[in-house]
């Protein structure tokens, strides 16, 4: 038990307990389907973006801010700009998925990139599992 305290005592970069951030990635997946306006889409994506900030994750944080950038982008142009039928139908599932689900699969990932078995094992023995 000592060596599995030792590994995690010396993780670098910002720990959470495993079942807090479960408990961040339920708020995130829902709180995203909760209220669509975007000062609201915008502070639940920053969640895991800067959870990925904090663990020095900074290539998966750049790609999530940008896909996230892209997507806030296309929505204000969606309905100044005509598209085409096909071009519109994949432009709304796009952003439907970057806007409202992405920030939950982020979440997700920073999960499996952050928690190890034995920091997992670890918990699970201190908290008597």
């Amino acid at each position: 038990m000592e060596q599995l305290q030792a590994v995690v005592e010396n993780r670098t970069g910002f720990c959470l307990d495993p079942r807090t951030k479960l408990l961040l990635m339920a708020v995130v997946a829902t709180a995203e389907f909760l209220y669509s306006h975007t000062a609201f889409m915008i502070a639940v994506a920053m969640i895991p973006f800067v959870l990925f900030l904090t663990n020095r994750q900074y290539k998966t944080a750049t790609v999530f801010f940008c896909l996230f950038a892209a997507g806030l982008f296309v929505q204000a142009i969606q309905n100044s700009v005509q598209f085409p039928m096909i071009v519109n139908m994949l432009v709304v599932l796009l952003v439907g998925l970057v806007l409202r689900l992405f920030p939950a699969f982020m979440m997700g990932a920073y999960i499996i990139k952050s928690v190890s078995y034995t920091h997992l094992r670890a918990h699970e023995t201190r908290s008597n599992l």
